[in-house]
């Protein structure tokens, strides 16, 4: 089999001890310690299990801030063959549509086999970046993976049923839960080779972006208000609904009310 070529995209998210919001609603990232989300964790063990299987060079990217150059370096440290950190202050206040036309860009200049990503990040948990990028990309979509065989059949997790089906590439799929063999620590050897290696940096201008479709001003959505929602105790009132015809005029009793 030819060598794969594979995209990983990890994402680092705020330690939840340090979360700050700016005025406009939206995370502060500058200055905050960072750590791999956990559902991008899971898909860069799924890259990295699947680079055991077969010829695979795999390509780890993340959008951020210059400290997020730290996530990279973990993934190389755990296998990957090269990183690239997309960091721009124009960037910054990207909502999910500004931030998949971003990635899509720079994916268009590796032309992988398949981009591996997590369901979604625990700093939006809109899940919606990995559909986003197989439209504007054209690839096929494998959603809820949960596994990926030697012969490239993908297993999808869903509510009420377990799907396998032969992908076809190219391919994004976003991994829901991955539990396969993938070392969770990476070797002192894996260590000092990755802190050797040069981590490829690109800004808006290298990537030949317009900036009305960027950041703040290039996102379709905006925080409008967060806050955290008020806890209230409603008391419950139980009835005796084990005879229909009673349940059903105690229920339009409680509906006119």
């Amino acid at each position: 089999m030819a060598e794969i070529n594979v995209v990983v995209l990890v994402k680092q998210v705020p330690d939840p001890a340090s979360i700050k919001l700016s005025e406009e609603g939206t995370l502060l990232r500058d200055g905050v310690p960072s750590v791999i989300d956990p559902f991008g964790k899971m898909a860069l063990r799924l890259a990295i299990s699947l680079k055991k299987k077969h010829d695979a060079h795999i390509t780890a990217i993340t959008m951020g801030p210059m400290q997020a150059s730290d996530v990279l370096r973990k993934c190389l440290e755990h296998g990957c063959d090269k990183a690239v950190l997309l960091s721009d202050r124009k960037f910054a206040g990207s909502d999910t549509w500004a931030t998949s036309y971003t990635l899509s860009k720079c994916i268009e200049r590796i032309n992988p086999d398949l981009i591996i990503c997590g369901m979604q990040a625990t700093d939006g948990d809109t899940a919606q970046v990995p559909a986003e990028l197989s439209v504007l990309l054209d690839y096929n979509m494998y959603s809820n993976v949960t596994d990926l065989s030697d012969n490239l059949r993908v297993t999808q997790a869903y509510e009420r049923e377990i799907r396998t089906s032969q992908m076809k590439t190219p391919a994004v799929i976003s991994v829901s839960r991955y539990n396969g063999d993938a070392p969770e620590l990476s070797s002192m050897t894996d260590f000092l080779r990755a802190r050797s290696m040069d981590i490829e940096i690109l800004d808006a201008e290298a990537l030949g972006l317009s900036y009305d479709k960027i950041g703040l001003r290039g996102s379709k959505t905006k925080v409008v208000k967060t806050f955290t929602p008020e806890i209230r105790k409603i008391e419950t009132v139980y009835h005796d609904g084990s005879d229909p015809s009673n349940a059903v005029k105690i229920l339009k009793e409680e509906l006119n009310e």
